[in-house]
């Protein structure tokens, strides 16, 4: 697919999550996480192949890079629902009381 062709798809693509986002009245839910690790697996998976995911000799569980703009989409539109619903700060709280070791630093969890 042309360059040209492929970056008008993406940004329009981006563009409707956006206005979806903008809706407002976000809940977060489990599919959202979901949605974000799945991306970040297909990106991770995309970064430490040796190819684009296209010849027919790829081994499985290579990913296309044709797939690849629409989950790092998915991704950040996933990542905004969680920030605006505020999922996220949440998430940092329970992190800061678990502390860098795993450990909680809150007495009354233990």
């Amino acid at each position: 697919m042309p360059k040209a062709i492929l970056k008008n798809l993406d940004s329009g693509q981006l563009e409707m999550m956006w206005s979806m986002l903008k809706l407002g009245g976000l809940k977060a839910s489990t599919h959202d996480v979901q949605a974000m690790i799945n991306s970040a697996d297909y990106i991770r998976q995309a970064l430490i192949q040796k190819t684009g995911g296209q010849r027919s000799d790829d081994p499985n569980g290579y990913v296309d890079f044709d797939d690849l703009q629409t989950h790092i989409n998915i991704l950040v539109c996933a990542c905004l629902s969680l920030r605006a619903s505020g999922v996220l700060e949440k998430m940092a709280e329970i992190m800061e009381m678990e502390g860098e070791n795993g450990q909680s630093k809150n007495p009354a969890a233990v």
